[in-house]
């Protein structure tokens, strides 16, 4: 996730109340760096959650005891869950807010998708396909230029900001998953093989656009003001997601 979407060190401008992207040095938000590069896995939650009164009017932080650190001890709140109550946990692995994740991954894949369909792209959302070696998967978006005779297998995959090799290490992943899964798409839509690419689109969970993601889209002729809305729904929905787990009794 190396370097900004535009500009340079300095914080872009942002049209929206406030938004976290990605540079080569810092996170920022409404102009003001958030955290160090060196600290990405240990910002403190009562910063980041402070966004939640932007939301959620009357929010109280009080009862917030999560720890953003790995140094954190304090079981998960959720009954049944042992797991340590990082901010990472709350936002990507417990099972309390699993439906919710699901929503923002769902939601995020949708609107790339339309974005691809309003420039004349054909797409197709959560298609089975079956590997080489007979395994059976599911295709977030495809996305076929038949004027250009081009193919893209695109899955967008949201996670917890950990580095800045995360995107291009989601983009080996997906590769690995989907690449062999080229033959039976290529077969099914009727498109040559060597016209078929495959790339793994990273998200922040925290609001955070990896230069990687931001250059994919740009390629699609997706301008960045559009981008922007994506990942500010995202940040609302990861917003959704920690206030669920605080205050909703399951």
């Amino acid at each position: 996730m190396a370097g900004l979407c535009e500009g340079g060190n300095d914080p872009p401008a942002r049209p929206k109340k406030f938004s976290l992207i990605f540079s080569s040095a810092h996170l920022w938000s409404n102009g003001q760096r958030v955290w160090p590069r060196n600290q990405v896995g240990r910002v403190r939650i009562q910063v980041w959650a402070s966004y939640l009164v932007e939301f959620f009017p009357g929010f109280s932080l009080s009862p917030i005891r999560v720890n953003a650190g790995t140094f954190s001890t304090t079981r998960c709140r959720h009954p049944g869950c042992s797991e340590t109550e990082t901010l990472g946990h709350v936002l990507g692995f417990c099972k309390k807010g699993e439906l919710l994740r699901n929503n923002r991954h769902h939601r995020a894949r949708t609107a790339i998708a339309n974005l691809l369909r309003n420039r004349g792209w054909e797409v197709h959302e959560e298609i089975h396909c079956v590997s080489e070696d007979d395994s059976h998967r599911r295709v977030d978006i495809i996305a076929i230029n038949r004027r250009t005779q081009k193919a893209m297998v695109l899955d967008p995959t949201i996670c917890f900001e950990r580095d800045t090799n995360q995107a291009l290490q989601i983009n080996d992943d997906k590769r690995a998953k989907y690449v062999p899964c080229l033959p039976y798409l290529s077969e099914k839509y009727g498109t040559s093989l060597y016209n078929w690419d495959v790339t793994g689109l990273l998200f922040g969970a925290r609001g955070c656009l990896p230069k990687f993601t931001c250059d994919i889209l740009k390629s699609f002729q997706i301008p960045f003001y559009e981008v922007q809305k994506i990942v500010m729904e995202i940040l609302e929905a990861s917003l959704q997601i920690l206030h669920y787990h605080l205050y909703v009794n399951t």
